[in-house]
């Protein structure tokens, strides 16, 4: 197996136990002789200018992968009035090369061979320069990554789809659309839903509380028929106000019927757990995905953004990698394998290294109706609570990573 494969394989399944609850795995084996932190390596200069600005020459023949652009002309201020759309069954399947059509241009370069071009330079010399995908989509998480893990941990793709339940699936809410194909501002709040149902006979909400979804005693899944109904998040909207979401971008536009939302830095998504919720901040995030001719739901749907390297790190003490021990100085390293942009757009240059992971995703997305918002399990434990000086945990049972690796490929 090759060392860039062997490297998504591994975090990826590190990763997913910091969803999915605190395993460890990880290949001891690739920490030998890795460079302990960014920066302290020279893998190369990139061709890109060294005050930091962006690269605004694509290169030969390249025609980047954007969402469309804003249509000219003014909002002329008809409604068609307000639209509840969920998101759902993600692709986290991105073998065959899926992956080069998944996602977006996101650093403004088709880095292609035989000398691609790049926005930064990886932390790690032993990190192959990472290509792009049709028209300079950047998803290395898709192409490096998620096959991976699908390879060590199958059933991964069923665990991760509670989404189909209407557990943690984003929903939009939009607002001042026209109705037509082009429409220069629409309005749009975004959330996550916390449970997802069929409506009663008589077509009203079925009564789901807090409570209930504390007890984890969940309703019938969706239908995805365009009749079901969404509770969302309490907490995506200031004191439960629904005229105030915590989430909003009122610069949204359609496109020739292709909506298109650039979320602020640092976005919020939150994937829900048992023992609390494990929250992944994205950077550069872009979600545009063509309205079906019937509004239905869409036709497509594409999200892609950069992942900081920072915030990725900062959520592993949620599962219990704690800053000190081994298995977060491995998970570190590895991280160093895998950055391929940086946090911030525009901010690469020959001495800038990669700080983000690029990343993208398809799903469907599918009209719903708005039932009322409810809290979840919110609160996170701090699993690192207690950690003794010398990096152990105490009472933390058996550590042994490449025991827990070796599991994973025999299961």
């Amino acid at each position: 197996m090759s060392g860039s494969s062997t490297r998504g394989r591994v975090l990826l399944v590190a990763l997913s136990c910091t969803v999915l609850g605190g395993c460890r795995f990880f290949d001891e084996s690739l920490l030998e002789g890795l460079d302990g932190g960014a920066g302290e390596v020279d893998a190369g200069a990139p061709d890109a200018p060294s005050d930091g600005s962006p690269v605004l020459d694509a290169g030969p023949g390249c025609d980047l992968t954007r969402p469309p652009p804003r249509p000219d002309g003014e909002d002329d201020g008809e409604d068609v009035g307000e639209l509840f759309f969920v998101f759902h069954h993600f692709t986290l399947d991105q073998s065959d090369d899926r992956w080069r059509t998944i996602g977006w241009d996101l650093d403004g370069i088709c880095s292609d061979p035989p000398e691609p071009r790049t926005e930064c330079r990886a932390p790690s010399p032993r990190a192959p320069v990472e290509i792009d995908g049709v028209g300079g989509i950047d998803n290395a998480l898709g192409h490096n990554l998620l096959d991976m893990l699908l390879g060590a941990l199958p059933e991964i793709q069923e665990t991760l789809t509670g989404h189909e339940w209407g557990h943690g699936s984003i929903l939009i809410r939009v607002r001042s659309w026209n109705g037509r194909d082009d429409d220069p501002r629409v309005d749009v709040a975004f959330t996550q839903t916390i449970a997802g149902t069929p409506p009663l006979p008589d077509g009203g909400p079925p009564p789901v509380t807090s409570e209930d979804i504390l007890n984890r005693d969940f309703p019938p899944r969706p239908n995805w028929d365009g009749n079901d109904w969404f509770y969302a998040r309490n907490a995506s909207f200031f004191e439960g106000d629904l005229e105030r979401p915590r989430i909003r971008v009122d610069t949204a536009y359609v496109a020739d019927r292709v909506l298109v939302i650039d979320f602020p830095n640092r976005i919020p998504i939150v994937f829900n757990d048992p023992n609390g919720s494990l929250v992944v901040y994205m950077t550069d995030g872009h979600l545009a995905g063509r309205i079906a001719d019937d509004v239905s739901g869409f036709d497509w749907a594409n999200f892609g953004g950069r992942w900081p390297v920072a915030d990725l790190l900062g959520t592993l003490p949620m599962a219990g990698f704690c800053e000190g021990t081994r298995d977060y100085r491995a998970l570190e390293a590895i991280t160093d394998l895998a950055a391929d942009l940086r946090a911030v757009p525009g901010s690469g240059g020959s001495d800038a290294v990669c700080n983000a992971i690029s990343g993208g995703l398809s799903g469907q997305g599918t009209r719903g109706r708005f039932a009322g918002l409810l809290d979840a399990y919110d609160a996170v434990p701090d699993k690192c609570a207690g950690m003794m000086m010398d990096g152990g945990v105490p009472d933390a049972g058996p550590t042994d990573a490449g025991a827990a690796l070796d599991a994973a490929d025999g299961a």
